[in-house]
C-alpha cells in the first residue's frame, strides 16, 4: 500500500493471493477498481492515490517482472517491467517519477531505479546523405528534406558567384536548371516547386533581381526596393517577407531593418527589424516569421514577425 493517512491505497494480498484493491480517506475504506491478476508482496512506488505502481511480486506460480499502474480510477500493465523478478522487497516509495527498488525473496543484491518523465526526447542522429554535384557556401536553400533546391552559392577562387541549382530527393542531388545570374548570399524561399530568390552578391555590386521557380524554369520577378545580399526569405513565392540584408552601396549603416512584403507581383513595406543584421537565419510564413543571430557586430536577438510589426523574443 502506498498514500497519505488520509488517502492510502492498498492492492493484492496473500494467501491466497487476491485482486481486491482498497482506498482509505482517514475514515473509511472503500473497495475500487481490482488488480487485473492476483498477485502479493509486491514492491510500491509512489505515494499518491492517482499516481501509484505496484512492482513485481508474487502471482501463481511464479513471480513476475510486470508493474502495474494506477490512475486513480483504473490499473495497466506498465511499459516499464523490471529486470529481475522478486517479491517481499524493500522499496524507496518516493514519487512515481522516481522510485527505487531492492530485492527480497530471491536473495539477490539487485536495485534497480525507476524514472518517468512526461517529455521524454529521443537524441538525434545524422546519417550520410547524397554528395552535390557543386560544392559552394552562401547557398539560398528551399523545401524540405526530401524535396529541396539549392540555389546558387559561392564558390573559389575569391568566392564568386555561381548559377548552379540542384534538386535533392531525399537521397540524391540532381543538376537543376541554372540560376539566370552566378549570385552567392541569395534570399530564398518557398517549396522546390514553386520558389523565389531574392537579391545576391558575386562580388560587389550587389544586385536587387527576384526570379521565380516554377519546379522546371526560372522566370524574372518584380525588382527588390534595393540591391542587397545576406538577407533573409519567409514565406511561400507568393506571400513572402524579406528581411535585413548587407546593402551595396552602402548607406550610413550597411546592416538593414528593412522589411518588405511580396505577394508574387509586388513589393509593399512591411515593419522594421528591431535590430540590424544580416547573414542571419530565419522561419516562417509571411504573417508569423522569426529570425534570429547575424552580424554585424554578432547579434544573438530573436524577433518575431506577425504580418505587420517585429517583436523581441527570447535570446
Amino acid at each position: 500500500g502506498g498514500g497519505t493517512q488520509t488517502a492510502l491505497i492498498t492492492a493484492g494480498g496473500e494467501s491466497p493471493y487476491f485482486t481486491a484493491s482498497e482506498e482509505y480517506n482517514g475514515t473509511a475504506w472503500t473497495t475500487v477498481t481490482a488488480l487485473p491478476a492476483a498477485r502479493g508482496a509486491g514492491g510500491v512506488v509512489g505515494n499518491s492515490q492517482t499516481d501509484f505502481l505496484v512492482v513485481s511480486g508474487n502471482p501463481v506460480p511464479v513471480s513476475t517482472t510486470s508493474v502495474l499502474s494506477y490512475d486513480g480510477t483504473n490499473w495497466s500493465t506498465s511499459p516499464a517491467s523490471v529486470a529481475t523478478a522478486g517479491a517481499i522487497m524493500g522499496a524507496a516509495k518516493g514519487a512515481p517519477t522516481a522510485g527505487l527498488i531492492f530485492q527480497g525473496s530471491s536473495r539477490l543484491q539487485a536495485t534497480e531505479e525507476y524514472n518517468r518523465s512526461a517529455n521524454v526526447i529521443t537524441a538525434g542522429a545524422w546519417a550520410a546523405g547524397g554528395t552535390m554535384n557543386v560544392g559552394a557556401m552562401s547557398m539560398g536553400g528551399i523545401g524540405s528534406q526530401t524535396a529541396t533546391l539549392r540555389v546558387g552559392g559561392s564558390v573559389p577562387p575569391g568566392n564568386i558567384g555561381t548559377t548552379a541549382c540542384e534538386e535533392y530527393d531525399g537521397a540524391t542531388w540532381t543538376v537543376a536548371t541554372v540560376y539566370p545570374a552566378a549570385l552567392g548570399h541569395i534570399a530564398a524561399t518557398g517549396v522546390q516547386t514553386a520558389g523565389l530568390g531574392v537579391g545576391g552578391a558575386s562580388t560587389t555590386p550587389y544586385t536587387n533581381a527576384v526570379n521565380d521557380y516554377n519546379g522546371t524554369s526560372w522566370t524574372s520577378g518584380t525588382v527588390y526596393p534595393v540591391s542587397y545580399r545576406s538577407a533573409v526569405a519567409c514565406g511561400t513565392a507568393t506571400a513572402a517577407v524579406v528581411t535585413g540584408g548587407d546593402i551595396f552601396p552602402a548607406p550610413p549603416v550597411r546592416r538593414s531593418t528593412l522589411t518588405n512584403e511580396y505577394n508574387g507581383a509586388s513589393w509593399s513595406p512591411g515593419g522594421a527589424l528591431g535590430t540590424a543584421r544580416y547573414d542571419f537565419c530565419g522561419a516562417g510564413t509571411q504573417t508569423a516569421a522569426a529570425v534570429c543571430g547575424g552580424t554585424s557586430p554578432a547579434s544573438g536577438a530573436t524577433e518575431e514577425y506577425n504580418g505587420a510589426s517585429w517583436t523581441v523574443g527570447g535570446v
